[in-house]
């Protein structure tokens, strides 16, 4: 609302000027939409999680060859692949979780944690993208803490920057 004067000009698309009928229908298209992004984030969530798996599955193979060998070099490059496709893979359940999260069918499933192991899982799943970028990250847990969480949820919280 803006003000001409000292009379209040309302836009004609603004909600103080649409009847209830109005209002009622576009909440309604917004639910559709909300519903439809969310059906479509667990689809394409399932259609990453397979092929990404099948590829897990494939490097594991390469992967033994190379912890046989004496050569470092051919032991990390297999073992680094499986690491990403991993990471890429916990991607997709996050967006899977997070449709179910919006539906209201996400339902925590609480344990007993510790918490610097659940730093050392979080460290070791980024490390080779830090390493990437010239980076290294380390995680050092000053003492130990204990908690009943989620450990998958609570290794899905975005860092903060």
């Amino acid at each position: 609302m803006r003000y001409a004067g000292r009379r209040p000009v309302r836009h004609p698309d603004s909600p103080d000027s649409a009847d209830p009928a109005d209002l009622l229908l576009r909440l309604r298209e917004a639910e559709a939409a909300v519903r439809a992004r969310d059906d479509f984030l667990a689809i394409a969530a399932h259609e990453l999680r397979s092929p990404l798996n099948a590829l897990s599955l494939r490097l594991r193979a390469p992967e033994r060859l190379a912890q046989r060998s004496a050569e470092p070099a051919l032991q990390d490059g297999p073992d680094r692949a499986a690491r990403s496709v991993d990471r890429y893979v916990r991607r997709a359940v996050t967006l899977l979780d997070l449709s179910r999260m919006q539906a209201g069918a996400l339902v925590p499933t609480c344990t007993q944690v510790s918490g610097s192991d659940l730093l050392q899982n979080v460290v070791d799943g980024y490390r080779d993208e830090a390493e990437f970028h010239g980076a290294q990250l380390q995680g050092v847990a000053l003492q130990e803490v204990t908690g009943w969480w989620d450990a998958h949820m609570v290794e899905q919280v975005p860092p903060t920057s």
